[in-house]
């Protein structure tokens, strides 16, 4: 990290605080720096302004940017998701985010591009410099953390060392699970918060009202705020819903049935988790239930939304994958059958959006232990990390996945078994997707997967 520190008249300090990348990324190619807001400024002798919402200030020949300040020489590439970035005037230009890269500073001889680790490409050789085995990969996370329900079925929270397992835990006092499992909440990687809407059946009105859940897991803070705009006769209960880090919007669907509960359809929104606010995004209507709106993964745009599993759930037949676009001028669903997998794998466990395909947990049909699997739906699938002791949840609950916004790493909790049954445990798995290079790391203190049940990961 780099300190700099620019005094006047030794009495008042301006300080200014970079994340140091030199070590992480080619010297000419910047990454994610994040600015951190001015906390003081004197304006004896100065010429300051004012700058953002946050009120900090810039002085003499620095420029405002986004959440902090440029120098001279300096121009800003601003990146409302990651921070934004101070790019070299004289050497490197701004390339703006993309689906799965920050804002960046390249070399004035490259050109943005959507590939390689880093978003910068040489027109005259035609590879990213990532493309050198010997450039240096994207810093791993530090930190992963998860909400989960504790042995006495109350909501707790932890965050997780990344290198070593070792976890410390806060409870979440308020949050109501009534002695049961609750859904897997999503996550916000830029507030580092969870999220969980639910259909509230405990109040007397017509309506049934949805409220939204907020968890912030290091603190054990929760707060919970009726959802606004999702209100409506018919409208029974909550069935998808995924954060889109892209956008900073919740998409959500909610059931739609008619006085003798027969589902009609359903609604698809986008919600603000700051304001609770819901906007219609689409409707769905059909006269049989094709389960459309039980989505668990959504595409960087926001426009689809995936469910895996059966195509008829209620008599478990076509497993596949469900594709629905959300955002046409009428809702659209394909089913897909036969999906493409591997030999000597199972039907695959879990979903992730990756690039222009998925990441899946598929279990061995031998052993059951998991692998993870990149696949598109144009037939391809590959094995990119294999676990030697991870398993699905023995009783009851679920396992919890999240790949990062910039899709470079990828972590999950699921179960190691043990003989006896009885001290199966909670694992972190973790995969650099630069590299394909995985971990299995146990729980210290352990988790025991029996009596404990995980409700969500994530890390920023």
């Amino acid at each position: 990290m780099k300190l700099r520190i620019s005094c006047l008249l030794g009495a008042v300090c301006l300080l200014k605080i970079f994340i140091d990348t030199s070590n992480a990324l080619p010297s000419n190619v910047q990454l994610r720096h994040s600015l951190a807001p001015v906390a003081f400024a004197s304006s004896l002798n100065q010429n300051c302004t004012s700058c953002g919402k946050n009120g900090y200030t810039c002085c003499d020949d620095e420029i405002c940017c986004q959440d902090g300040c440029c120098t001279g020489g300096e121009t800003c590439c601003p990146d409302k998701q990651h921070g934004s970035v101070c790019c070299l005037e004289e050497t490197t230009f701004c390339c703006a985010p993309t689906d799965v890269l920050p804002s960046r500073c390249c070399p004035r001889w490259m050109v943005c591009c959507p590939t390689g680790r880093y978003g910068c490409c040489d027109p005259a050789t035609g590879l990213p410099p990532s493309d050198d085995p010997d450039a240096p990969r994207l810093t791993a996370p530090t930190a992963a953390y998860s909400v989960y329900l504790d042995s006495s079925t109350q909501l707790s929270a932890m965050t997780i060392d990344t290198s070593s397992g070792k976890r410390t835990q806060v409870s979440v006092p308020g949050f109501a699970t009534y002695g049961e499992i609750v859904r897997v909440f999503t996550y916000d990687p830029t507030n580092n918060l969870f999220y969980l809407p639910q259909a509230n059946f405990l109040t007397n009105t017509t309506v049934t009202n949805i409220t939204l859940n907020v968890v912030d897991p290091v603190s054990g803070w929760w707060t919970a705020q009726t959802i606004t705009g999702a209100v409506e006769d018919g409208v029974n209960d909550v069935a998808g819903f995924e954060f889109n880090p892209r956008t900073g919007l919740m998409v959500m669907s909610t059931i739609v049935t008619d006085d003798s509960d027969n589902v009609l359809g359903y609604n698809f929104y986008n919600v603000d988790p700051t304001s609770a606010e819901a906007t219609l995004i689409n409707t769905y209507r059909s006269d049989n239930d094709t389960y459309v709106g039980w989505f668990g993964a959504l595409s960087t745009d926001g426009t689809t939304v995936y469910r895996l599993g059966y195509q008829d759930v209620y008599d478990s037949t076509v497993f596949g994958l469900g594709v629905t676009n959300i955002t046409g001028p009428t809702v659209t669903s394909v089913w897909h059958a036969d999906l493409p997998g591997v030999s000597g794998l199972g039907p695959y466990a879990s979903l992730n959006v990756y690039g222009d395909g998925f990441l899946s947990l598929a279990p061995s049909t031998r052993t059951g232990d998991y692998s993870l699997v990149k696949w598109q739906l144009d037939g391809t699938a590959s094995v990119i990390a294999t676990f030697s002791n991870a398993y699905n949840v023995p009783i009851f609950g679920y396992i919890a996945e999240y790949i990062n916004v910039e899709q470079n790493y990828y972590a999950a909790l699921v179960v190691r078994m043990t003989e006896p049954g009885t001290l199966d445990r909670w694992v972190l798995l973790t995969v650099d997707l630069t590299t394909n290079k995985s971990q299995e790391l146990d729980l210290t203190p352990d988790m025991l997967a029996k009596l404990t049940s995980v409700a969500g990961l994530g890390f920023p």
